[in-house]
């Protein structure tokens, strides 16, 4: 086999289980491609604004800073002002550039002087534990993500290392591109920044390493002077609302350090995505003491200290999600850097050990993996059910409110097929979309009394909620006219939407618009009426 072999094999192998899975989900959702996370639609109704109205916002009223990722909507916008407003977009640009990343892990493989089998099993483990098919079928900014991780680790690791080892002062122009698109990808790629400026300050290159600093941030200052201009937090509502990151008191310090902190490093939430991270922390350094014996180059060492310092602050400034997709770039880089020092020096690391502690040694590292490989069994699992209950419920959910309040202002608390699909003033109850809710929550006077002001404001109709996530305050004083509730429920914020008539005057209509899309609802989906 050549490494030509390896390339296409692994390609052929990556399309083909992306395909197989999307038809087996087309199956189960009437033709119509779906996400198993509504969280794309929110990019792609920011896009659709900035493509068609110039506003970057979830609706064309007003600037919104609901996404994770100052890069992904704009490349969303470009490709919808170009071929139009399609949901499929997000998944094809998934799937470029996971062949993008596939072709060019492949090369670096190549230069790292493995045999074509090598490069064939890293690759397919990569495809394997990242899981890189759920990935792409997400239709979000984490394949980006995973590519400019790559190429920025692996190009920054390799001239750092030839620059201490020949005293040359500066990095390429490659570099800093990378480790620009790394933080537009998303703001997590700041970590990552920060951790290669401060290892290429203890290398006693100070102007270099402020260099890539401040050139790398520059997506995030730009933006965040932007979203100022326009009223709004210099950081996006996702990121103030979603992160782990511990509250800037006292109080919060102290609970954090003495509480949070051992959770965080050594408790799963439930779900493996946690404990395979965890692992990580362990794997990474594990694997490079092992081939240490064999001196590995000192460019590996760079790539794990990075990686791993990289895998500590995911796991304590970052939450939790149901869907593994947070902590995949680290996953992927880390399988990608362990597989390279395995292969070049594994072996010979194993023959300069005792025979007992080989076993010994590949009993722990089967144990390490095995939560790696349970949260790739999960995502793989999860993504079929996950897009037919997106389709049975937010995908419905948007099109009743294009259909019936197309222009309507609307409040509700899943913001994203149900933008993507309707015009109007949308009010987000949960914040991400809503700037005075983030406010509120942050500054700590969210109630149903300043819910009932920002209603009344916004001239609010309807809304269409998840209950239980809202103060019962809330939607108390609403009239309550019908729910959709699915029968099996995986990924879904609730089993059940409620549809709430803010003003009275509006109960009859929504009430007869929801017996008139009854019929048009998929299986699965339980109507109920009050």
């Amino acid at each position: 086999m050549s490494s030509k072999h390896a390339l296409w094999i692994t390609l052929a192998t990556f399309l083909l289980l992306i395909f197989v899975m999307e038809y087996a989900i087309m199956q189960n959702t009437n033709g119509v491609f779906s996400y198993p996370l509504d969280d794309v639609y929110i990019h792609l109704a920011i896009a659709r604004n900035i493509a068609f109205y110039h506003v970057w916002g979830i609706s064309p009223q007003g600037f919104t800073s609901a996404a994770s990722s100052i890069l992904y909507p704009l490349l969303l916008a470009g490709t919808i002002k170009i071929f139009g407003a399609h949901i499929i977009i997000p998944f094809i640009i998934n799937l470029l550039a996971g062949l993008v990343f596939l072709a060019a892990l492949h090369k670096w493989l190549l230069q790292q002087e493995l045999g074509p089998v090598a490069q064939l099993s890293i690759l397919l483990v990569v495809i394997l534990v990242t899981p890189l098919t759920a990935i792409v079928m997400c239709g979000m900014e984490h394949m980006l993500q995973i590519l400019f991780c790559f190429l920025f680790v692996t190009k920054f690791a390799e001239e750092l290392a030839a620059e201490v080892e020949t005293e040359k002062r500066g990095f390429t122009w490659q570099l800093y591109v990378y480790g620009f698109l790394l933080t537009a990808t998303r703001y997590e790629g700041a970590v990552l920044i920060g951790i290669a400026g401060l290892i290429t300050f203890f290398e006693a290159r100070i102007l270099t390493a402020l260099k890539v600093v401040v050139v790398s941030v520059l997506p995030i200052v730009i933006f965040g002077a932007y979203a100022k201009y326009h009223g709004s937090y210099a950081i996006p509502n996702s990121v103030l609302l979603k992160s782990g990151a511990p509250p800037l008191t006292i109080d919060g310090m102290i609970n954090f350090f003495f509480d949070d902190l051992y959770n965080k490093l050594s408790i799963s939430t439930g779900f493996y995505g946690t404990a395979a991270t965890q692992r990580l922390l362990l794997i990474l350094p594990l694997t490079y003491l092992f081939c240490r014996p064999a001196i590995p180059a000192v460019k590996y060492r760079y790539m794990v200290i990075l990686l791993t310092l990289a895998t500590l602050c995911y796991l304590l400034l970052t939450g939790r999600t149901r869907f593994p997709r947070y902590e995949a770039y680290l996953i992927a880089n880390g399988a990608i850097v362990s597989g390279v020092l395995l292969f070049r020096y594994g072996k010979q690391a194993l023959s300069l050990l005792f025979e007992q502690a080989k076993w010994l040694l590949i009993f722990v590292g089967v144990i390490l993996v095995i939560p790696i490989l349970l949260r790739s069994r999960d995502a793989l699992t999860l993504v079929h059910p996950a897009s037919v209950n997106i389709y049975q419920q937010q995908y419905q959910m948007g099109l009743f409110l294009g259909k019936y309040y197309y222009n309507t202002p609307v409040a509700f608390n899943d913001i994203g097929a149900a933008s993507y699909f309707t015009r109007g003033g949308n009010l987000d109850l949960w914040g991400l979309g809503s700037y005075e809710i983030t406010r509120s929550i942050k500054n700590g006077y969210y109630s149903p009394e300043y819910i009932e002001q920002l209603t009344q404001k916004d001239s609010v109709r309807i809304a269409v909620i998840f209950e239980r996530y809202i103060p019962q305050g809330v939607w108390s004083k609403w009239n309550k006219v019908g729910s959709w509730s699915l029968s099996s429920n995986v990924i879904c914020a609730d089993d059940s939407i409620s549809f709430f008539a803010v003003r009275p005057e509006e109960t009859a209509g929504l009430r007869k618009h929801l017996a008139d899309y009854q019929v048009l609802l998929p299986e699965g989906v339980i109507v109920r009426y009050y």
